[in-house]
C-alpha cells in the first residue's frame, strides 16, 4: 500500500509540473455563491457548447438526437451552441486554417422536453 501511495504521489507531482504553466495562464474561476442551492427541477437556462463532427449527410448527433447542419459540410468539425434561453441550437463551421472565422451554418429551433429529475434530492 505504501508503494502504491508513493507512485500515486509521484504521478500527481509530475502531472502538476507538466500543467503548471497552463494552470497559471488560465482565467480565474468565479467562486461558488455561498447561498447556492441546487434545484434539479428548475428549467435549464444559459448555454452549452459542444464540438461535434458532421457525418456523411452533414448531420450531428447531439443531446440524443440527430440534427441536420449542412449538406456541404461533411465529416467536418462544428461548434454547436445550445441556447436554452432562446430555444435554439446554432451551428458554426470550424476550420484549422482560419480558426478565428466561424461562420454560422444553421440555426435549429430546439425546445427541451420538460423531464424533471427522478430520484432523491
Amino acid at each position: 500500500m505504501g508503494e502504491l501511495q508513493m507512485r500515486s504521489d509521484q504521478y500527481i507531482a509530475a502531472h502538476r509540473a507538466r500543467t503548471q504553466q497552463a494552470t497559471e495562464a488560465a482565467p480565474p474561476r468565479r467562486a461558488m455563491p455561498r447561498d447556492f442551492k441546487l434545484d434539479l427541477r428548475a428549467p435549464l437556462k444559459g448555454q452549452i457548447i459542444f464540438i461535434r463532427r458532421t457525418d456523411e449527410r452533414g448531420q450531428v448527433h447531439l443531446l440524443g438526437q440527430r440534427f441536420s447542419v449542412s449538406p456541404d459540410w461533411l465529416h467536418r468539425l462544428v461548434r454547436c451552441k445550445v441556447d436554452f434561453d432562446h430555444h435554439c441550437i446554432r451551428c458554426f463551421a470550424l476550420r484549422r486554417r482560419v480558426p478565428t472565422e466561424q461562420p454560422l451554418l444553421t440555426s435549429i429551433p430546439y425546445q427541451r422536453l420538460d423531464k424533471p429529475f427522478q430520484g432523491e434530492l
